[in-house]
């Protein structure tokens, strides 16, 4: 009887054992195939060459943000805001868009929530802007999409 109890025991461990290794290496694959669906992308994007944007913006206020970030980061943001609003807010064909520097929030050591106004012939709204210190990203909404430059 303790026989078949050690093979049991010994069988069960075994399985288990291959079914976690098979889960880490499907796992890994997931993460490669991810790693080169972006490559992808992105060597897309730069074969496409430099695209001129549908949208025409005028940004107020920005250089409010030069004491936070460095004027890379700032053209960055406004390279991506425009790619943004060419994505997911179709009707801004024109417009400003107005930081507010009074409204920043700092949500933790890591993240900072910015806020600005869009102003265009087709009306206006807020959008939120989240800043991921520690991987040096923009994103926008409550969705966090983070935008890739072409």
């Amino acid at each position: 009887m303790k026989k078949r109890w050690i093979l049991f025991l010994v069988v069960c461990s075994l399985l288990t054992t291959g079914i976690i290794s098979i889960r880490m290496k499907s796992t890994n694959i997931s993460d490669v195939q991810t790693e080169e669906q972006q490559k992808n992308r992105n060597q897309t994007a730069k074969e496409a060459g430099p695209q001129k944007s549908a949208i025409e913006l005028e940004f107020k206020d920005f250089d409010r943000l030069e004491p936070e970030f460095a004027k890379g980061q700032v053209d960055n943001l406004q390279q991506l805001m425009t790619l943004y609003l060419e994505e997911y807010e179709e009707e801004v064909l024109a417009g400003t868009v107005t930081y507010h520097p009074e409204k920043t929030e700092y949500k933790d050591q890591q993240n900072i929530l910015l806020y600005f106004t869009i102003s265009s012939d087709t009306g206006g709204g807020k959008l939120k802007v989240y800043y991921d210190m520690l991987q040096d990203v923009f994103s926008f909404t409550e969705n966090k999409i983070i935008m890739e430059e072409g």
